[in-house]
């Protein structure tokens, strides 16, 4: 049985719907005040047991209500006849075996995306963070192996400006792949292949023989060392 307060909003809704449009609207201003009020107590007040109480009490509520609002929006989903008598036909499964060398990569692909999707955001940034823990070392000596390349020992560079790149200007070396490879394994003390070290040789640095040699490459001319220390003693001495 409807209470009085029902069967009058109701009237009123029938006989006099601008009024009733009125005291809706002047009802969702008092609401909003009173939640900008709780709001505004809850920041800056400081929290008692009873607005505590009170705070939990409001949220038990607006879950209940929310439940009971999609419980009842599922049940009263409309269904076709068809849509609610059809059986889904079931998908056949296949062994890997069965599958063609595509139709396995693409179905282990879907299930490793399938895998991925289900992770959890707190596990996906920890595997992130453990991938680049592990792929650390490997970048430096990437970068180590990349960097030997151009030191004085391995390439010297070529003077002649049509061979300058986007990388800067082009070297040449002046030992062989194998002979670096051993030369860094010595000094730097990394476990590189001879392939990887050669997979990492930079664009702008040609292989021992790459180009006609027009410059001399022999010890005394090579050797940038002894030639910078003697330029230096010589603008030091009077």
């Amino acid at each position: 049985m409807s209470s009085k307060t029902a069967v009058y909003m109701k009237k009123m809704k029938e006989e006099h719907p601008e009024q009733y449009e009125e005291y809706l609207q002047k009802q969702r201003e008092k609401s909003k005040k009173r939640r900008e009020e709780k709001k505004r107590k809850w920041v800056e007040e400081p929290h008692t047991p009873a607005m505590i109480e009170e705070r939990e009490r409001e949220k038990k509520a607006n879950r209940e209500k929310n439940r009971r609002h999609y419980a009842n929006k599922k049940s009263t989903k409309r269904t076709t006849r068809a849509a609610s008598t059809a059986t889904p036909e079931p998908t056949p499964r296949r062994c890997l075996t069965e599958m063609s060398e595509e139709e396995a990569r693409a179905h282990k692909t879907a299930q490793r995306r399938e895998q991925r999707a289900r992770q959890s955001h707190q596990k996906t940034t920890a595997l992130r963070k453990k991938n680049t823990e592990r792929m650390r070392p490997l970048r430096l000596r990437n970068f180590a192996s990349e960097a030997y390349y151009l030191k004085a020992e391995v390439s010297r560079v070529l003077p002649h400006k049509r061979y300058a790149t986007k990388k800067g200007p082009e070297y040449m070396m002046t030992v062989t792949i194998k002979l670096a490879h051993k030369m860094f394994c010595d000094e730097i003390r990394h476990k590189v292949s001879l392939s990887l070290f050669a997979k990492l040789r930079p664009r702008n640095v040609r292989k021992l023989g790459g180009v006609t040699v027009e410059t001399c490459l022999c010890i005394y001319c090579t050797n940038k060392v002894q030639i910078n220390s003697a330029a230096e003693s010589d603008k030091v001495s009077p």
